[in-house]
């Protein structure tokens, strides 16, 4: 199979700038070296921050990055709600992966958007099959910046991601979601990794 090379839109990255982390996206967490959920990915503070004694508030620019081992793109975790705007809904909520029990309906979302997106022609069976995981590692690396460079940029490397991993995780999810809701305005995904 010989699956045509796909040219993405413009990146549509979320509002701002920042300290540390990566310069073309903003990752929010807490950014005081000093609290106990000290996030040194982060470059944008989200208030969270749990300082000795129980105060709160936010912090100054953090932006080491920390090179932890396992699969990153692909580890099981559990998704959190989004907020959302008006009238815009997250369009998958799962992470989804090759060789996991999916959720068929999340599965043939996926699968749709694929098809809208770089025309895959993909059955919607909601199965997640060796087909379904090749057109995630095409998508991927047609939306390199958006998808693999924060990964890289948060100190993360290897061929696998590299070459996009096949997994709908962290920065894949969110992609597909910004893609089918523009108004989406979400915090760029915390980059730790959720290793099982």
């Amino acid at each position: 199979d010989q699956v045509p090379p796909i040219t993405p839109p413009t990146p549509v990255a979320p509002p701002g700038g920042g300290g540390g982390g990566s310069s073309t996206f903003d990752y929010f967490g807490c950014t005081n070296a000093a609290a106990s959920n000290f996030n040194s990915l982060a470059n944008k503070d989200d208030g969270s921050c749990k300082l000795p004694g129980g105060n709160g508030g936010g912090g100054g620019g953090g932006g080491s990055s920390e090179n932890s081992q396992g699969e990153v793109l692909g580890a099981a975790t559990t998704t959190g709600e989004l907020l959302l705007p008006a009238g815009c809904t997250a369009y998958l909520k799962d992470y989804l992966k090759y060789g996991k029990k999916n959720d068929p309906e999340q599965v043939k979302l996926l699968q749709t958007f694929l098809n809208e997106t770089l025309n895959a022609n993909l059955p919607i069976s909601g199965i997640f099959g060796k087909l379904t995981f090749n057109w995630v590692k095409k998508f991927q690396k047609g939306y390199h910046a958006e998808i693999i460079k924060p990964w890289y940029d948060a100190g993360y490397r290897g061929k696998d991601i590299e070459n996009g991993t096949g997994y709908v995780y962290k920065t894949t999810k969110y992609e597909i979601n910004l893609l089918k809701c523009k108004e989406l305005n979400t915090p760029f995904p915390d980059l730790t990794p959720d290793i099982k």
